[in-house]
C-alpha cells in the first residue's frame, strides 16, 4: 500500500448502482498509485480489487485484509438493527469515473466505456 501523496497519480471515483431506482451512489474515491496509473485498465482493476469484500470488508472500520489506505470511503455505512455493516463489493453495472467524460462500467469481463456520467 502507498502512503506518500507523491506516489498517487490518479483518482478513480467508484459509484454503486441501485438496481431498484437505477441511480448511482458515490461510495469511494480510490487513489491509484503510480505503478497502476499508467494504463487505465490497470487503474480500473486496482479500484475494483480494493472495493471487494474478499476476506473481510473493504469499507468497514473493522476490516483488515481488504482495507486499503488508498481508498477513501465517501458513502454512509448501512446500519440495521443498531449494527453497522460495510458496503457491498463492486460488481457488474457499477461505474468507475476518472473525471468528466471518462466513465467506465463494470462488465461481465472487464470494463466498458460509457458516454454519460454517473
Amino acid at each position: 500500500m502507498v502512503t506518500s501523496n507523491e506516489e498517487i497519480t490518479m483518482k478513480v471515483t467508484v459509484y454503486h448502482k441501485d438496481f431498484d431506482t437505477s441511480s448511482f451512489t458515490k461510495v469511494a474515491v480510490v487513489n491509484v498509485p503510480k505503478e497502476y496509473a499508467s494504463i487505465k485498465k490497470a487503474a480500473l482493476e486496482y479500484a475494483y480489487r480494493w472495493t471487494q469484500n474478499i476476506a473481510d470488508s473493504w469499507s468497514h472500520p473493522q476490516g483488515v485484509t481488504d482495507k486499503n489506505e488508498n481508498v477513501e470511503i465517501v458513502a454512509d455505512l448501512p446500519v440495521r438493527g443498531g449494527k453497522t455493516f460495510g458496503l457491498r463489493s463492486s460488481m457488474m453495472f457499477d461505474r468507475m469515473d476518472f473525471g468528466g467524460d471518462d466513465v467506465y462500467e463494470v462488465a461481465m469481463c472487464g470494463f466498458d466505456r460509457v458516454e454519460e456520467a454517473a
